[in-house]
């Protein structure tokens, strides 16, 4: 039975770390744009952690291998964020944007 709150636990990590790593996108996105960007970006991280913290408990409730499954979901979708959002493989900064003191 705990490996299936372990799988449990992973899948929703995955989905809390898309939502608030989605989120995260979106308010970043949209600050630039924004009447009142302070008002948005507290907004957005006061939602983005209530329901983390929200799923985190709920699951922490139901078993604890269920948290930790959750614990390798959100940061495997981290990593999986970073890695998509940089547009590089395996997230590299390219070499123009390095300083000139560690070029070749």
């Amino acid at each position: 039975m705990t490996v299936f709150w372990a799988l449990i636990g992973v899948a929703a990590g995955a989905c809390l770390g898309l939502a608030f790593f989605g989120g995260l996108w979106w308010t970043t996105h949209r600050l630039v744009t924004a009447r009142a960007p302070g008002l948005l970006l507290v907004a957005s991280l006061t939602t983005r952690l209530a329901v983390m913290a929200l799923g985190l408990v709920l699951l922490g409730r139901a078993d604890t291998a269920a948290l930790l499954g959750a614990l390798v979901g959100l940061i495997g979708t981290r990593i999986a964020v970073v890695r998509a959002a940089s547009h590089t493989p395996l997230g590299l900064v390219p070499a123009t944007t390095r300083r000139a003191s560690e070029r070749n």
